[in-house]
Formats: structure tokens, sequence, C-alpha cells
């Protein structure tokens, strides 16, 4: 699967849940990924790893909030020893 496929059924599969009935549903490219591997998602946003990197949507419009990450061992960076990327758990404040 192309990896622009891929996005878009990943972006299908949001929107089926978020919003539900697939009659409202429309695809809503999201061109900053690569090879997602997972999604994660809390109140407001939308955390998709892709690689060693992680992209933050906004939950309300699915604009891009903010990515962080790369491949190394230092502050904001992450090793991946498998093709399933980082994995992403967001959490609440308490």
């Amino acid at each position: 699967m192309t990896n622009k496929r891929l996005s878009a059924t990943i972006a299908t599969l949001l929107i089926f849940l978020f919003i539900g009935s697939p009659v409202r549903a429309k695809t809503i490219p999201l061109p900053d990924l690569m090879k997602p591997a997972s999604i994660a998602a809390d109140a407001e946003r939308l955390y998709i790893s892709d690689g060693t990197t992680v992209h933050v949507y906004s939950r309300n419009d699915f604009k891009l909030e903010k990515t962080f990450g790369k491949k190394g061992e230092g502050p904001q960076e992450f090793m991946v020893h498998s093709s399933h990327g980082v994995d992403v758990l967001p959490q609440t404040k308490p």
C-alpha cells in the first residue's frame, strides 16, 4: 500500500471513529505522514506516530498543531527497533 493511500485510509477511519455515520464521512488528507504506525487520541488532539516522529493534529479541524521527535538518543529523540514506530499514549492532566 502506498504512503498516500495508507494516509487516506487512516484519515477515513478517523472520520468514522469521531464523526460516526459513513454517510457524513469524508477523507481528509494528512500529507505530513509518510508511514503512520499508531494512532492515539484524547478529547482535543490526535497523536499519530510516523517512525520516530509524532504528529499532533487538532480533533476539531484535523490541522497539524506540532511535530516532535527524531531518531537518536537525546531529548525528544527515539530509538526504534521495530517497524511499528513509537507508541503514543496521551495522558490527561491531573
